[in-house]
């Protein structure tokens, strides 16, 4: 294996590796956000509106967890 291959591939399993914490994170965010009166981890209780746009981020990146934004790279194969 080359050194620009061994790159590509520890690259590759980095980001994938990313997309599962991310897919879990997103996960246990639309648990806690659809439980009964979520709080933050000071006890502020979640307004409604961010109840709502937060669970529309989840859902959306649990939905199309490659992205539907330019936050990401939209290569495939996924570029370093």
């Amino acid at each position: 294996m080359t050194t620009q291959s061994t790159s590509t591939s520890n690259a590759k399993a980095m980001a994938d590796a990313q997309r599962r914490a991310d897919k879990a994170h997103h996960e246990k965010r639309v648990n806690w956000l659809m439980g009964t009166n979520p709080v933050y981890a000071c006890g502020t209780r979640v307004a409604p509106s961010d109840v709502a746009q937060m669970l529309r981020q989840s859902r959306e990146y649990l939905r199309n967890p490659a992205g539907s934004t330019m936050n990401h790279c939209q290569c495939e194969p996924r570029c370093a």
